[in-house]
């Protein structure tokens, strides 16, 4: 007599089956649709392509920021440089009068060194990421470049600008050596040194508010929310197809349980047969 064995359809079922389980099982704990590359190799590629260029998107944002954050900086020194140059002209002014006394003109000199001074002091504390606003070239000249940051602003190599801005202390802005009202003379030019020290740094104010509203545009344009949503939809399982596919996988594996399990009863009559 000759019994009737089912292990090719057993080895069949465990193959196959449980295999199908565990893809299913995997996508849905991963909540990723492409676990390795060999689940979809061309998703693979544009994918890691995607999350690169979000990445490279991610620093650029903070770059852009930083950015804005610097010349905000460097706006709020230039804005009180500004103030004080405009209050040192107009002691110029007061001292190229020819009704003041000696002593008067001394004052105003020493309010004017003290001005000068707190110019200096305000550019050289204004710091970000240890960038300061003084000139470092010992001699200094008016309007001299003092900061040239190369930043990068998008993802991709050719995406940055250059970020410059002219020295806002006492050397760059007026002649070295300082100002000098105690005579008439030297006061009517002191007055035409403010003058052009006052155009100076209204030209950088201008310069950094423009460069700000390019930076600020810059980061509402590097909002990488699309691409990520891009990404997402490659890489990412889709949770309602897999618990359909999971639920299918699993109705088949009771179905070929229960078929099995039938199959092992007539079996086991036979064999109680011969008993």
């Amino acid at each position: 007599m000759k019994i009737h064995n089912n292990i090719q359809a057993l080895n069949a079922y465990r193959h196959l089956n449980q295999n199908e389980m565990s893809k299913n099982l995997k996508k849905l704990s991963s909540g990723l649709r492409i676990n390795r590359a060999f689940n979809d190799a061309a998703g693979e590629v544009v994918s890691k392509k995607m999350h690169s260029q979000i990445r490279g998107l991610n620093q650029a944002e903070r770059h852009a920021l930083d950015c804005i954050a610097l010349i905000q900086t460097a706006e709020g020194a230039v804005q009180e440089i500004n103030a004080m140059l405009e209050r040192m002209r107009e002691l110029s002014v007061q001292a190229a009068s020819g009704s003041i006394s000696k002593s008067d003109k001394e004052q105003i000199q020493i309010d004017i060194d003290a001005l000068t001074d707190e110019i200096d002091n305000i550019s050289e504390n204004a710091e970000f990421h240890t960038k300061t606003l003084s000139n470092p070239a010992p001699s200094g000249r008016p309007g001299s470049e003092v900061l040239n940051l190369h930043i990068q602003i998008g993802a991709d190599a050719d995406e940055s600008i250059n970020l410059e801005i002219a020295g806002i202390d006492s050397n760059a802005l007026l002649e070295s050596g300082g100002v000098n009202v105690e005579s008439q003379r030297k006061a009517q030019a002191a007055i035409a040194a403010f003058d052009k020290a006052i155009e100076n740094i209204t030209t950088a104010r201008a310069k950094l508010e423009t460069v700000q509203n390019r930076m600020e545009r810059t980061y509402a344009e590097l909002s990488h929310e699309n691409l990520s949503s891009t990404e997402s939809g490659i890489r990412d399982a889709d949770i309602v197809q897999g618990m359909a596919a999971f639920t299918r996988n699993n109705m088949i594996n009771q179905s070929a349980t229960a078929m099995l399990a039938q199959d092992n009863q007539r079996s086991q009559g036979v064999l109680q047969l011969l008993q």
